[in-house]
C-alpha cells in the first residue's frame, strides 16, 4: 500500500510533525502512517519551553505548570534569582504529552501505525520514496524522518539523569525553577543540577554533564544522592520515577551519501535540537 505521508520516528518531533498536520485542512484527509518499534507510552520524559503563553501543541489534558523565576547558583560565586518578566517557563509531562496526541489521532481513520524497527529509505522513480523496516517495504510520496544517525565519531552530548521525587514534608520551595546548580568543578567535566519544583513537597532533580563518553549510571545515582542529603538532610522521600537523556550540543546534522526533495529530516536529525552555534569539539 502507498501512503501519502509516512512518519518514520514517533518522539517529540514525529508527534509535533502529526498533531500539526491534523491541525491541516491540507493535510489532515491524506493518508499517513506512523512507524516506531515503540508502542507503550509510558512517563519516561519531561520537556520545557519559555513562551508567553502556553503552545496551541500543550497538553490540554494536564492543570497547567510553570515557572515565572528562575535560579543559577556556584558554590565559589554565589546564587542568583531572576524572572523571566513576560515569559514563563511551561512544562510538560511526557505521559500527558502521549495522550493527547493519541486522543487527537482517534479522530482521524486515516492515519495508521506500524510498530516495527525502520532500517532505511530509498528513492523511488516518479518522485516516489519508500521506507524499510525490519519486516516490509512501504511505498511514500513523502516521508518524515526523525530517526538520527549513529554519529562516525563521538560528539559532545548534555547527558542527564534525573529523579522525581515526593518528600514525606512540605520542604521544597515550588516558586523558582533552577535551571543550573554548578556542582564543585572537575577537571575532567562541566556538571549542574536542574530542578522543577512542583509543589512544595515534590520535584524533579537532574543531574547534567558534557561529556562525548558518559559516565555509568551509578555515576548520576551518586550525584542526586549527593544533592538530596546536603539540600535536604535527613528528609524522607519516595523516587517516583526516573528519567535519563543525551541530547547533542551541536546543530551539524550527520553527513547524508545522499537526500531527496520527498524526505523531511526534523528533530535531532534535522539538526533542530539545539540553537545555531556549533561548538568545537
Amino acid at each position: 500500500m502507498k501512503y501519502d505521508i509516512v512518519i518514520c520516528g514517533f518522539g517529540c518531533a514525529g508527534m509535533s510533525f502529526l498533531f500539526y498536520a491534523l491541525q491541516s485542512t491540507r493535510l489532515n484527509h491524506l493518508n499517513i502512517l506512523v512507524i516506531d518499534p515503540q508502542k507503550t507510552r509510558e512517563n519516561d520524559r519531561t520537556w520545557c519551553y519559555w513562551a508567553e503563553e502556553p503552545l496551541e501543541i500543550h497538553p490540554k489534558n494536564t492543570p497547567l505548570i510553570s515557572w515565572n523565576t528562575f535560579k543559577v547558583s556556584h558554590p565559589e560565586h554565589g546564587q542568583v534569582t531572576r524572572t523571566l518578566q513576560d515569559f514563563n517557563y511551561y512544562h510538560i509531562k511526557g505521559s500527558d504529552f502521549y495522550d493527547a496526541i493519541f486522543e487527537q489521532v482517534t479522530q482521524f481513520p486515516n492515519v495508521h501505525f506500524l510498530y516495527e524497527k525502520v532500517e532505511n529509505w530509498a528513492p523511488l522513480p516518479q518522485n516516489s520514496v519508500c521506507v524499510q523496516t525490519e519486516n516490509q517495504r512501504i511505498e511514500a510520496r513523502k516521508i518524515i524522518w526523525s530517526i538520527p544517525e549513529k554519529p562516525k565519531q563521538p560528539t559532545l552530548k548534555q547527558v542527564f539523569v534525573g529523579w522525581k521525587v515526593t518528600f514525606d514534608r512540605q520542604v521544597v520551595n515550588p516558586e523558582a525553577v533552577t535551571f543550573m546548580a554548578f556542582d564543585k568543578q572537575d577537571a575532567h567535566m562541566l556538571g549542574f543540577y536542574y530542578v522543577l519544583p512542583y509543589s512544595s513537597d515534590t520535584a524533579l532533580i537532574e543531574y547534567t554533564i558534557y561529556a562525548k563518553t558518559p559516565p555509568e549510571k551509578a555515576f548520576f545515582h551518586q550525584k542526586l544522592k549527593e544533592y538530596l542529603d546536603s539540600t535536604y538532610p535527613d528528609e524522607p522521600y519516595t523516587l517516583e520515577f526516573e528519567e535519563q537523556g543525551a541530547i547533542p550540543m551541536s546543530t551539524l546534522a550527520p553527513a547524508r551519501s545522499e537526500s531527496h526533495p520527498q524526505v523531511i529530516y526534523t528533530g535531532t536529525a534535522g539538526a533542530c535540537t539545539k540553537l545555531p552555534l556549533d561548538l568545537p569539539l
